[in-house]
């Protein structure tokens, strides 16, 4: 049997097997984990996962926000072509944009789709 000695008192941890091959268990499981995770704890797993896979996605990759736009002399309102996405971000359910303004679903969906392969 493991030791329990990391987890608080008064707390209960329910270890289960998981096979990796099965990708509904691995599915179920990961969708109950996120859904238990805080908003602020899931923005910083979202940013360190940006990094391992992107270092220089800033550079790379840059979020158009309006203040951005305003940067480059360009109007604010108008919507102009969608910039540059990286290849590994979803494709849909979450907007290019930096993770503290991404709403929890969307955080939910985008660690999905980097943790889960197809």
């Amino acid at each position: 049997m493991e030791d329990d000695t990391d987890v608080p008192e008064g707390r209960r941890v329910e270890r289960i097997a998981i096979d990796p091959s099965n990708k509904e268990a691995v599915d179920d499981f990961f969708n109950k984990s996120v859904a238990v995770l805080q908003e602020s704890a899931m923005k910083e797993i979202l940013k360190k996962i940006i990094k391992v896979i992107e270092p220089k996605k800033q550079s790379k990759y840059p979020y158009q926000s309006s203040e951005t736009k305003i940067k480059k002399g360009l109007d604010p309102r108008v919507r102009y072509p969608v910039p540059m996405v990286p290849p590994w971000w979803p494709k849909e359910g979450v907007i290019h944009k930096e993770p503290d303004h991404i709403q929890k679903e969307g955080m939910s969906a985008f660690n999905y789709s980097l943790l889960t392969p197809d």
